[in-house]
């Protein structure tokens, strides 16, 4: 019992003595739900929904099922999933780079990773916004009535709420990350701690593959 606890406060660092502001830019909530609503609602999930309307619009309007299904290319869970795996991996590398003292090529994958993550942030935000559009068409399109059953069940609405959670976690790490932002204490905390953060890395990858595993079987 005392090494788990002992094994928590090491993962969770500052968190365990100051709370979830150990984990936010400044210490403060509000001002990254406002970065949230910004640019990642506003910018990307409402794009992909709206996306998503106007292909099925058209698809009405012209009888040719092309455009909806063009839109739903923009979901791309699979896409997603690979390109954080791949971020995850840039950070494995740069980890590794580091702790071998091979400076420049530590420096080079630990900034593709965070560039790879924001991209990965962005993709699924749009992806969500799809989801969200295909979840309002079958409420109303009895056509679609296979999604619709999927949604109502509780497989689905807990893979919905596993890909949000997944996406947010993806896109709170890339904002935290970035040049123009305070970087939070836990942030320092990890980045100080290597194998702390190659530990992370790789059960946010485990994380990945079980939400993946849950989709298919899902579908």
């Amino acid at each position: 019992m005392e090494r788990m606890r002992s094994f928590g406060h090491y993962v969770l660092g500052p968190i365990s003595t100051e709370g979830l502001a150990a984990a936010l830019p400044g210490g403060r909530l509000g001002g990254l739900m406002s970065v949230y609503w910004h640019e990642y609602v506003k910018t990307w999930m409402f794009r992909g929904f709206l996306g998503l309307l106007i292909g099925y619009g058209f698809s009405r309007l012209l009888s040719n099922a092309y455009f909806l299904e063009a839109a739903k290319q923009m979901m791309a869970p699979l896409f997603w999933n690979v390109v954080v795996v791949v971020g995850l991996f840039f950070a494995l590398i740069g980890i590794v780079a580091h702790l071998v003292k091979f400076t420049p090529l530590a420096a080079y994958f630990m900034k593709s990773s965070k560039a790879i993550m924001n991209f990965a942030s962005e993709v699924g935000a749009l992806g969500f916004g799809v989801v969200l559009g295909l979840i309002c068409i079958a409420a109303f399109q009895s056509g679609m009535n296979e999604f619709s059953d999927f949604m109502q069940s509780f497989a689905g609405i807990a893979l919905l709420v596993l890909v949000l959670l997944l996406n947010l976690i993806v896109w709170w790490v890339a904002y935290c990350l970035r040049d123009d932002t305070p970087r939070p204490e836990y942030f320092i905390y990890v980045d100080q701690n290597k194998g702390l953060l190659f530990i992370l890395c790789i059960a946010m990858i485990v994380l990945l593959m079980v939400a993946s595993t849950l989709a298919t079987m899902g579908t």
